[in-house]
């Protein structure tokens, strides 16, 4: 069962999505690890597609490649893609290095 919190962040989201002047972006700032994997949890339900950003970066310690992504995103199918960027998975490990293999896994 999701909190009224997120079941309420979920039912702005649906509605902001049918408004012609919709941002395609939203921004989500989380506190906590539960909190984190309950609102993904719930997100991605409401999604076509699960992107992880960490996917587009082409060698150590780099950038991802927004042009690859553009390209990606231009191309691909899907109508409503979660893009997770791998700042809160870095977050944690470096709080708890024991934690990675369970955030990466979810």
């Amino acid at each position: 069962m999701i909190s009224k919190e997120i079941a309420d962040l979920v039912d702005s989201l649906k509605t902001e999505a049918g408004m012609p002047t919709c941002y395609p972006v939203r921004y989500l700032l989380i506190k906590g690890l539960s909190a984190w994997q309950r609102t993904l949890k719930a997100l991605r339900k409401e999604v076509d597609y699960t992107l992880n950003l960490s996917s587009f970066c082409y060698g150590d310690d780099i950038y991802p490649s927004f042009k690859r992504l553009k390209k990606w995103l231009e191309t691909s199918n899907y109508e409503k893609v979660l893009v997770l960027p791998v700042s809160e998975c870095i977050c944690y490990y470096k709080a708890d290095p024991f934690l990675a293999p369970v955030i990466l896994s979810n």
